[in-house]
């Protein structure tokens, strides 16, 4: 599913000005994102749960009771790997004025 205009209808919603940036060879953030006083650029990554950890979640939540996600981010695993590749993707927009963020 493509989360992206979901994404920018959200925050377009808030006030903020949304501009998808343009895509080429090499991988750059999302969106370009401002309002009156501040500019963003974020990079859009998602992560889903497993099958068993949906059911996990859902069987927990109907009885009532609160479901944690506990989800170590360590050098070695495949979460750090994408929080890894979003800053490379942050780090190759040129602007220095902007907030970056996943």
């Amino acid at each position: 599913m493509d989360y992206e205009p979901i994404v920018k209808q959200f925050l377009e919603s808030l006030g903020y000005h949304v501009e998808k940036i343009t895509e080429d060879e090499s991988e750059s953030p999302d969106f370009l994102i401002s309002d009156d006083q501040f500019s963003y650029v974020l990079e859009l990554k998602t992560k889903f749960p497993s099958s068993e950890e949906l059911e996990d979640r859902t069987r927990v939540l109907d009885s009532g009771e609160i479901h944690n996600i506990h989800e170590l981010v360590i050098n070695k695993n495949r979460l750090s790997g994408i929080i890894r590749k979003a800053g490379d993707q942050l780090r190759r927009y040129d602007d220095e004025e902007l907030l970056r963020l996943v």
